[in-house]
């Protein structure tokens, strides 16, 4: 059984330095599959025309089991968690990771349950994902709708008794050229993770009950959510890909509103690390350069940044700002103290503020510790309205 297991990672990492290419195989009976919830824009070339990047994961079924078992036993025996609840959450958490990834593989969608047509996704590349522009053929979806698209799954997906896990369906959320967008960070700006400290990642991570920051949940339902009307939603993290079951059960146990996680390509299996560097490594290029595709997406929109201090996000949205002048409406940055304080005195300086967005109108960019204190600069910049996001320059 463990030589059978070692062939597909073999092949990966022959596949990954170009010394053996497999061809594309559909996706089987033994695969895992998890498909992305998106958005659709209208099409540059094709103004009547929806588009949508599709992403799929694919991965060896249960590959991962037994040795997250033992990583989560052994865990618990060393004192670090306590209860066999505990012991179960580590055990699953562990399993996204150590999952076998699944190179070349496609997978067939039906869109909106087949009024739509169609779709095949893939080949996935040596990370196991596979990342799809792709058309819908009926133009006729409107702004805010939610539509459901499904994978055509091989015969014998559910054999193993584990049944459908959820996240072989997609939704697609339409939102037209105009109008406001939101873009969030997750960690520590909605969902405690307490980033300045490496034990508390991996904890938050992968042990404990995934908890938000208190007050968001209500805050972008009932206050961003209206306030803007509806606006498009994407929720942007450097955590690894492996996360997005958890990552995207959080947002829906908690309410937040409807939008496609942005997560990062990175696995053990691609010869990296993960969890702790994903979080705290290269974060800048990497958020820059996702926030860029969004720009390429919606250039008439106008967009609301929120993100926390921990981490890059004030200079990843000064640069945006300076780079999209009008483009960026508002941004919003948590300041979080209590995990480290010898870190935080850097961090939440007003020195380091000022040198982020260096250049930006200071009426654009507001710090708060709870969010009670964004609510004035947040119903003005609402009332100003999204209007004159249209042609915008470089800074």
């Amino acid at each position: 059984m463990r030589d059978v297991a070692l062939v597909p990672l073999l092949g990966r990492l022959l596949n990954k330095i170009g010394l053996w290419k497999s061809s594309p195989k559909p996706l089987s009976a033994k695969d895992e599959l998890w498909l992305f919830t998106n958005t659709a824009f209208r099409s540059s070339q094709n103004p009547n025309q929806w588009t949508a990047e599709f992403v799929a994961c694919y991965f060896r079924y249960n590959t991962g089991d037994q040795a997250s078992c033992i990583i989560a036993s052994f865990v618990q025996k060393l004192g670090i968690i306590e209860s066999d609840a505990a012991e179960k959450i580590v055990a699953e958490r562990v399993e996204l990771f150590l999952n076998l990834i699944q190179p070349n593989r496609t997978v067939e969608v039906m869109v909106d349950n087949g009024k739509g047509g169609n779709i095949l996704l893939g080949p996935g590349g040596p990370s196991g994902i596979s990342s799809n522009l792709l058309p819908f053929r009926d133009s006729s979806y409107r702004d805010g709708q939610l539509v459901l698209s499904a994978a055509k799954l091989p015969k014998g997906y559910e054999r193993f008794g584990r049944g459908l896990h959820g996240f072989e369906s997609i939704t697609t959320v339409f939102a037209e050229p105009e109008g406001w967008g939101v873009i969030s960070d997750i960690d520590d700006t909605i969902k405690i993770t307490h980033v300045l400290n490496n034990l508390e990642i991996l904890r938050h991570t992968l042990e404990l009950p995934a908890q938000p920051v208190p007050g968001m949940p209500e805050f972008y339902r009932n206050v961003l959510q209206p306030t803007f009307n509806n606006p498009v939603w994407f929720y942007l993290t450097a955590s690894p890909y492996n996360l997005y079951p958890f990552l995207s059960r959080f947002l829906d146990d908690f309410g937040f509103p409807k939008g496609t996680a942005i997560l990062r390509d990175k696995s053990w299996q691609d010869i990296e690390e993960f969890i702790i560097t994903s979080l705290t490594v290269g974060t800048q290029e990497y958020k820059f350069d996702r926030i860029s595709k969004i720009h390429e997406w919606f250039p008439r929109r106008k967009m609301v940044l929120i993100g926390d201090s921990t981490q890059k996000d004030p200079e990843v949205y000064g640069d945006a700002a300076r780079m999209w002048r009008g483009w960026v409406g508002a941004i919003y940055i948590r300041v979080v103290k209590g995990v480290d304080e010898v870190k935080e005195k850097e961090l939440n300086s007003a020195q380091r503020f000022e040198n982020a967005f260096r250049g930006v109108d200071r009426e654009l960019w507001t710090t708060f510790e709870d969010v009670q204190e964004i609510m004035g600069p947040l119903t003005a910049v609402a009332r100003a309205g999204p209007s004159g996001a249209e042609g915008f320059k470089r800074g």
